[in-house]
């Protein structure tokens, strides 16, 4: 067992090879868990433990199923770093986690680097976000920061395009540019809101949170879609 902070989950189940030469020591692990999550990858050292500030280093790798990684997250000080934003998600699908971990043992500062790769994911946020099918790309995070880039998935029927970072304020702000395809829509979801409408258009989002709030802007010209509500708000495809 080892338990480095009092604030991330321990790991536990540990086999592997000691190794200790001059002023370090390094635990190469065949085998370990952490929060009830088997690691493929597991090692721990601290290069210099005769340093006045010595430094533990942790790094892991699993794959796991995308709820497990959430659940992992709830219970680490990485909700904290993305205010809660997750809480409420549901997700299937597989993903692979790898974490890097450095702990000063002369100081509660923890530096975090980390990574979860989505395998063909389904997630649903919650709040006013669209579900996400056939998600694929890297979430990064660090103990301060999260980072998407060029995350893809199917949105409202079509293809999107995700990205999101954390501002210098803190404020984690987001973008989705994607493309309705109201047709595959009805068959994925047909009882939604686009059942009045056919045909296809771009559309881009914007959102952000911060203290724990959640706000959305949504645009699209809608030309390419067919709208089938009575009037006023009836229109043809040709017309924006």
């Amino acid at each position: 067992v080892i338990d480095y902070s009092k604030d991330w989950p321990r790991v536990e189940n540990g086999q592997g090879r000691l190794l200790i030469e001059n002023s370090k020591i390094e635990v190469d692990s065949t085998s370990a868990a952490i929060d009830g999550y088997k690691l493929q990858k597991a090692s721990v050292s601290i290069p210099d433990f005769m340093s006045k500030a010595p430094v533990v280093q942790i790094h892991g790798e699993t794959t796991v199923k995308t709820r497990q990684a959430l659940e992992f997250i709830r219970h680490s000080p990485i909700r904290g770093y993305t205010n809660g934003f997750t809480d409420k998600t549901i997700a299937s699908g597989e993903g692979t986690l790898e974490l890097q971990l450095l702990i000063p043992l002369t100081d509660p500062s923890v530096k975090v680097e980390g990574k979860y790769h989505f395998t063909d994911n389904d997630i649903d946020f919650g709040e006013a976000i669209p579900l996400d099918k056939s998600v694929n790309g890297d979430l990064q995070f660090t103990e301060s920061t999260i980072r998407v880039k060029d995350m893809v998935a199917q949105i409202y029927g079509g293809p999107a395009l995700i990205s999101a970072q954390t501002e210098p304020d803190g404020t984690i702000k987001g973008k989705i540019k994607g493309k309705i395809d109201a047709d595959t829509w009805h068959k994925i979801e047909p009882y939604s809101w686009l059942q009045s409408f056919d045909g296809a258009a771009e559309w881009n989002a914007e959102g952000w949170i911060k203290n724990g709030k959640f706000d959305m802007q949504v645009s699209s010209n809608m030309q390419g879609i067919t709208s089938n509500i009575p009037a006023p708000f009836n229109k043809q495809a040709r017309y924006v």
